[in-house]
C-alpha cells in the first residue's frame, strides 16, 4: 500500500528537504497530523466532512500484509471482511437519522457487496425519507437491502402517505391479513382514510375499525359516510370529546344533531362524555367549544344534576394558562367542589394570579409544589408573585395563625431546586430576598450538570459546600472546567478519573492526569467496556501496566468491534472460552463470523 500524504506537507518540505528524506517523512508527519488512530469510520460520519472519511479511507490498508505496527482501525477498514461490511452497516445507521445523501453517496462509492440492515430502512421510512429508500432500492445490484415489514409500519405511524404507498408498492414482502389490518388501523390512527382502505384485509369492515380513530378527518369521513347510526351512540359520544380536545366544533354540532334524547345510556352520554368533552375543550383553550357545550341543552342538564366540577374544569384550563376559559366556567358553572386538588404546576402566572384571586385557599395549599416548581423550572415572575403575598401576609392581623396566611413554604429549602438547572438568576434573587438555607446537593446538582457559574457563585456566597460527589459527578458527565474549578479545593480520587475514562471523557482524563491522578487497570477496563478504545489506548501508552488481564463484557453495541479489535491487538490472551461464549450473544452476525475464525472455540 501507497503511504498516505498530506499535500500540505508535500508541499512544506518540498522546500526543506531532500527528496529522498522527504520521501519518509510525508507518511510520518501526514500520519501524525492525521485523524487518530482510535477513530473509527461511522463516528467519523458525525463530523460530515468527505475529506475526513477520504483521509482515513486513503490511510487504510487493503491486504492484511500492508497492515502497520501498532495499533490503528485503518489496518482492518479494508483488509478485514467482516469489519468492512460491519462499518458499512454501522456508517448507514449514522447517516440515515441525518439524511445526507452525499454522506450517503460516499458510503456507496466506496462499499459493495454488502448489506443494509433492516433498522436504515425502517428509520429512512419513520423519518419519511423517500429520497434514501429510493436510493437503497436502485442500488440493490451492489448492496442488498433488507426489506423489512417493519419499515411499512414505521412510514404508516408516521404519516408518511407517500414513503408507505411506495414502500407497499416496492418492497419485496409479503404482508399477511393481520399484519395489514395493523397497517391499516395504523394509518386510521393518523387520519389517512384512503390508505387504510388500499391495506384493508377484504373481508374486514372499515367502518368498525375506523370507529377506534378519532382524527377529526376519519370522523368527518365517517359521519360523511353514515356510519354514526343509532346503534353507534357510544362512539359517537367518544366522538365528541375527542373532537372537543381538538376544537372541531363544526363535527360536534354534527354528531349531536344525529343523537337527540332519548339516549340508550342518559348517564354515559351526558355525564361522561359530555362532561368530558367540557373538560378537554376547557384544557386545549377552545372557548367557542366551551360555551356551546355548556349553553346546550345537554350541558344545562348536566349542570343541574352533577352539583359539581367546576373546580376540575377550571384547573383543566389553568393547566395550560386558558384565563378566559377560567372565568367564563367560573361565572357559568358555580357548583360546588372539594378543596383537595392540587393546582396544576403547568398554570401561567396569569392563571395563577385568577386562582389566588377565587380559590385562595386551594392555592396556598399547593404553594409548596408551586414554589419548588418554579424554582426548577427558573420562573422566577412567580417567585416574586408569592413574596410579595407572604410578605404582605407576615404583617397582616396576627389574629389568623401564620400557617393559614403564609404563601411560602416554611419546611423546604426552595434554593435547593435552582442550581441543578443552572438557574443563577434565581439563586441571587433568593440570596437578596429571602432567608433561605441550602444543602451540599445544591453545588452537587449544579456541578453534575455543568453549570460552572452557578458552582462558583455557590462557593462564593453560601456557606454549604459541596461534596466529593460534586466533582464525580461532573468527571462523569464530561464538564471540564467544572471538574477544574472543583479540583483545586477537593482534589480527586481514583473514582474521579475512572468515572471519566469510563463514560469516554479523553480531555477530562487528560487534566486529571497532569494534575496529579493516575491510570488504573480499572479506568482502562472500564473504558473498553464502555467502548471508548481511545481513551482506553492514551493511558495505556502513558500506564502500560494498567492492560486488564480479564474481561467479562462489552456494553457498547455502536462499537464493540472497535473494542474487540483493540482487545485483539493489545491483549490477544483475553479472548478465553468464557469472554468468546459470552460476547457472540445477542452479537451481529458478522461480529460472531470474526471471532469465529479468530477465536475458534
Amino acid at each position: 500500500m501507497t503511504a498516505f500524504k498530506l499535500k500540505i506537507v508535500s508541499f512544506v518540505l518540498h522546500h526543506h528537504a531532500d527528496s529522498g528524506a522527504s520521501q519518509h517523512i510525508e507518511p510520518i508527519i501526514s500520519s501524525f497530523l492525521g485523524p487518530d488512530s482510535s477513530l473509527a469510520l461511522h463516528k467519523a460520519v458525525h463530523f460530515n466532512s468527505l475529506e475526513l472519511l477520504n483521509w482515513i479511507w486513503e490511510s487504510s490498508c487493503t491486504l492484511i500484509e500492508e497492515r502497520s505496527s501498532g495499533w490503528s482501525l485503518t489496518n482492518y477498514l479494508r483488509s478485514d471482511t467482516h469489519y468492512y461490511k460491519w462499518m458499512f452497516s454501522k456508517s448507514l445507521e449514522e447517516i440515515v437519522s441525518s439524511g445526507d445523501m452525499r454522506l450517503m453517496q460516499w458510503i456507496y462509492d466506496h462499499f459493495s457487496a454488502c448489506q443494509v440492515p433492516n433498522n436504515v430502512v425502517e428509520t429512512a421510512a419513520g423519518n419519511g425519507n423517500l429520497e434514501l429508500l429510493q436510493f437503497l432500492w436502485n442500488q440493490q445490484d451492489k448492496n442488498k437491502v433488507d426489506w423489512s415489514g417493519e419499515a411499512l409500519k414505521k412510514a404508516v405511524e408516521g404519516g408518511h402517505r407517500h414513503v408507505s404507498l411506495w414502500l407497499y408498492e416496492h418492497a419485496p414482502y409479503n404482508y399477511d391479513d393481520t399484519e395489514l389490518l395493523r397497517l391499516s388501523q395504523g394509518a386510521l390512527r393518523t387520519g389517512d382514510v384512503d390508505f387504510a382502505l388500499v391495506l384493508l384485509p377484504p373481508h374486514r369492515n372499515i367502518f368498525l375499525e375506523a370507529g377506534t380513530s378519532w382524527r377529526p378527518g376519519v370522523i368527518e369521513w365517517m359521519l360523511d359516510h353514515g356510519y354514526y347510526t343509532r346503534e353507534m351512540e357510544k362512539a359517537a359520544g367518544i366522538a365528541i370529546w375527542k373532537l372537543a380536545s381538538q376544537g372541531r366544533l363544526d363535527l360536534i354540532q354534527r354528531i349531536v344533531e344525529l343523537y337527540p334524547p332519548p339516549w340508550m345510556n342518559e348517564k354515559q352520554w351526558l355525564f361522561k362524555d359530555w362532561y368530558n368533552a367540557i373538560a378537554m375543550a376547557c384544557s386545549g383553550g377552545h372557548l367557542e367549544v366551551v360555551q356551546w357545550l355548556v349553553e346546550h341543552p345537554n350541558g344545562q342538564k348536566v349542570y343541574l344534576r352533577r352539583q359539581s366540577g367546576q373546580q376540575a374544569l377550571v384547573w383543566a384550563a389553568a393547566g395550560n394558562g386558558h384565563v378566559t376559559v377560567m372565568e367564563y366556567i367560573y361565572e357559568h358553572w358555580r357548583t360546588g367542589d372539594s378543596s383537595s386538588i392540587v393546582i396544576p404546576l403547568g398554570s401561567s402566572v396569569s392563571a395563577i394570579k385568577w386562582l389566588i384571586d377565587h380559590y385562595p385557599t386551594c392555592v396556598r395549599q399547593s404553594v409548596v409544589y408551586l414554589v419548588k416548581n418554579a424554582a426548577k423550572t427558573g420562573n422566577l415572575e412567580l417567585l416574586q408573585l408569592f413574596h410579595e403575598l407572604d410578605s404582605s401576609a407576615e404583617s397582616a392581623t396576627l389574629q389568623i395563625p401564620l400557617t393559614q396566611r403564609s404563601w411560602w413554604p416554611k419546611t423546604v429549602h426552595v434554593m435547593n431546586f435552582a442550581p441543578a438547572n443552572g438557574h443563577l438568576d434565581i439563586l441571587e434573587w433568593l440570596q437578596e430576598n429571602r432567608q433561605e438555607e441550602c444543602s451540599t446537593s445544591a453545588m452537587d446538582e449544579a456541578a453534575a450538570n455543568g453549570h460552572l457559574k452557578v458552582v462558583q457563585w455557590l462557593g462564593a456566597n453560601r456557606p454549604e459546600t459541596c461534596t466529593l460527589e460534586a466533582l464525580n459527578r461532573a468527571a462523569c458527565n464530561g464538564h471540564l472546567e467544572v471538574v477544574q474549578w472543583l479540583h483545586s479545593t477537593l482534589g480527586c480520587t481514583q473514582d474521579t478519573f475512572d468515572l471519566a475514562a469510563t463514560h469516554g471523557h479523553l480531555e477530562v482524563v487528560k487534566w486529571l492526569y497532569i494534575n496529579g491522578a493516575d491510570g488504573s487497570t480499572s479506568s482502562v477496563l472500564k473504558a473498553i467496556e464502555g467502548g471508548h478504545i481511545k481513551v482506553a489506548g492514551w493511558i495505556l501508552t502513558r500506564s502500560p501496566e494498567c492492560l486488564p488481564t480479564k474481561i467479562t463484557c462489552l456494553n457498547c453495541p455502536n462499537s464493540d468491534f472497535d473494542a474487540l479489535l483493540f482487545l485483539h491487538v493489545h491483549n490477544p490472551i483475553l479472548f478465553t472460552r468464557a469472554f468468546v461464549r459470552i460476547i457472540k450473544r445477542e452479537r451481529d452476525s458478522l461480529i460472531v463470523n470474526w471471532l469465529d475464525e479468530t477465536y475458534p472455540i
